[in-house]
């Protein structure tokens, strides 16, 4: 079985691909102490996990077990070296099908083999940092091991036998939910860490959102060990069918990035006929990313609110181009028409399935805190927190811009006008929170702040 592991390492050690599977890739020379220490915690349970279930239940390898050994490492290996990349700026590392295969066919001892194995052999491929290669292989034994040893427990099993087992559906589903959750947890926690921020900030909303794609994954593992327990040489031709879904998921990916470039350029244009900066939009949605992440929201959310920020104005393209061109004082009737234009880009941007959730918050990024905003003069926190943000960020940005018609404010002024918008136009907290970013003086949003905004809704559901 050496000699089989060693063969798949040497020949997936080739090409490259960007990607870090669980810690986010950052130079070593800037890796906070505290990661450092997680990572050899992690490291140390998965050697104390290897020797337990290698020498303490020593697996009965035979040339049936070992074939089924390589075959789902190499399967791991393809998964972590070729995620599938489910939209421009997402990927999926799709490790948890062929995991749960070894979880179910192999001997705990066997299956940690798999799973640290193939990993390490994706991540050889990627060429990563070392510190992440040596996470992410720790990690993948580790959950792999814990989750064979709680269904061969539960299921009564013996805990040297591979290739063969039985439909304990209890015990199943306690292993999938072991491999899972540990897995979750462990990469969780050393994203947090690297980031200096709460692993657990968001953390439900997060694993609602991934569940669905990952329960589909353990299926598919499931599915794939059924035969295998007869026809163990069935493992590697689910290299056919998994390239073929691959392809046709990538093969939408072009036409995807092609309408995310269209709408930031729709809204750079509308940045030009309004007499800004071409790049205004972006500096907004650059400044609301800073603002969410002093939050600690989930990824996913400041995802959400950067592209709302950016295409928060694009509705704009509907108004009449001599209005946002005069030089004098809107009219009634021209200042209601450019009060609809929230409602409009929220119309425009829900018509793509990319960019439907930001739809909310474009509605809503011009309702003020004290109710007296558009298009449904919202209050307070019943305006979702996005808009919230996005307004914050684009009033600063609009005040430290000049205009045809206006000299841009100096930062002390903008700051001061922030103070004056607080409680009124503006979320006070949230004031508070881009001041401090700006060094205005200490952050003042407590603890119960920040569990208050983070809680907050964006849309349901996420990118």
């Amino acid at each position: 079985m050496r000699g089989t592991l060693a063969s798949l390492l040497i020949g997936l050690a080739g090409l490259r691909t960007p990607l870090s599977a669980g810690v986010p890739s950052r130079p070593a020379r800037s890796m906070p102490v505290r990661l450092r220490l997680y990572i050899g915690a992690v490291a140390s349970m998965f050697a104390v996990m290897a020797a337990i279930t290698t020498i303490r239940f020593h697996p009965q390898i035979t040339t049936a077990s070992a074939g089924s050994t390589a075959s789902l490492a190499l399967l791991v290996a393809v998964a972590r070296a070729f995620p599938v990349r489910l939209a421009p700026k997402r990927k999926m590392v799709v490790d948890a099908a062929p995991a749960f295969a070894a979880t179910l066919l192999l001997a705990p001892g066997l299956a940690v083999a798999a799973g640290a194995a193939g990993m390490l052999a994706g991540e050889l491929r990627v060429r990563g940092r070392w510190f992440q290669a040596v996470f992410n292989t720790a990690a993948s034994g580790l959950r792999v091991g814990a989750a064979a040893l709680t269904f061969r427990v539960l299921s009564g099993m013996n805990l040297q036998d591979a290739g063969r087992f039985h439909v304990h559906v209890p015990a199943m589903i306690a292993a999938a939910l072991v491999l899972y959750l540990l897995g979750s947890v462990l990469v969780d926690i050393a994203a947090g860490l690297t980031l200096g921020q709460n692993p657990f900030s968001g953390w439900l909303t997060a694993q609602r959102r991934k569940a669905p794609s990952e329960s589909v994954l353990l299926l598919l593992g499931l599915f794939a060990a059924l035969p295998a327990r007869e026809y163990p040489w069935l493992l590697p031709l689910l290299l056919v069918p998994a390239a073929i879904v691959r392809h046709s998921l990538q093969v939408n990916i072009p036409i995807k990035s092609e309408t995310r470039d269209a709408l930031e350029a729709l809204a750079e244009t509308v940045d030009l006929r309004h007499h800004r900066a071409a790049d205004h939009s972006r500096r907004v949605a650059e400044l609301a990313r800073t603002i969410a992440r002093k939050l600690e929201l989930p990824a996913a959310d400041i995802a959400l609110i950067v592209d709302a920020a950016h295409l928060r104005d694009i509705g704009e393209i509907a108004l009449p181009p001599d209005m946002l061109a005069s030089m004098q004082p809107l009219t009634e009737e021209q200042r209601l028409e450019l009060h609809r234009h929230p409602a409009v880009g929220a119309q425009m941007v829900a018509r793509f399935p990319d960019f439907a959730d930001c739809s909310l918050l474009i509605l809503h990024h011009h309702e003020r805190w004290d109710g007296w905003g558009t298009p449904d003069g919202l209050t307070g926190e019943a305006i979702p927190l996005g808009s919230r943000i996005i307004a914050v960020a684009e009033t600063y940005e609009a005040m430290i811009a000049s205009r045809p018609y206006r000299d841009a404010l100096t930062p002390e002024q903008a700051r001061a006008e922030l103070r004056r918008s607080a409680g009124t136009q503006l979320d006070p907290q949230l004031v508070q929170v881009l001041l401090a970013l700006l060094g205005d003086g200490p952050a003042r949003e407590s603890a119960a702040t920040t569990v208050r905004l983070t809680r907050q809704s964006v849309p349901p559901g996420g990118p």
